[in-house]
């Protein structure tokens, strides 16, 4: 059985917004969905370099959380939210090529960091040029 800890902390995380939100609720929220986001880019990632056959994941997966849900009980949602985002992924990345694969797993992080990189030269250009 795989570990899901590190899918299923950021799930709980991400479920606590719900209801009404003010503004910073939902920048909490928003930033507890790319978390949770980076999280399964990560497992679906790291499964597929694990299993020989791309295609028999969807369905492990999909038993492994009935039979942890079947364990644990149904908590505020987090393996309802497994299935709805997980899975989907999976299928969507088993058709992908490795590269692709690659690119989805390490694109989005680097493009925040990217953002920031060219967000300072900026203000440096900006404050050189005033």
């Amino acid at each position: 059985m795989r570990n899901y800890e590190n899918l299923l902390n950021p799930a709980s995380e991400y479920l606590t917004y719900s209801g009404y939100l003010d503004q910073k609720g939902r920048s909490e929220r928003k930033a507890a969905k790319a978390r949770f986001d980076q999280a399964r880019r990560v497992f679906v990632y790291e499964q597929l370099k694990a299993v020989p056959e791309a295609k028999l994941l969807r369905p492990i997966i999909s038993a492994e959380i009935d039979r942890l849900e079947r364990e644990n009980g149904t908590g505020m949602g987090e393996y309802q939210l497994l299935r709805e985002e997980l899975l989907p992924h999976i299928d969507k990345q088993v058709g992908a090529g490795s590269l692709l694969r690659f690119a989805t797993r390490w694109v989005v992080p680097g493009l925040g960091f990217g953002g920031f990189v060219l967000y300072v030269a900026f203000k440096i250009w900006t404050i050189e040029h005033s």
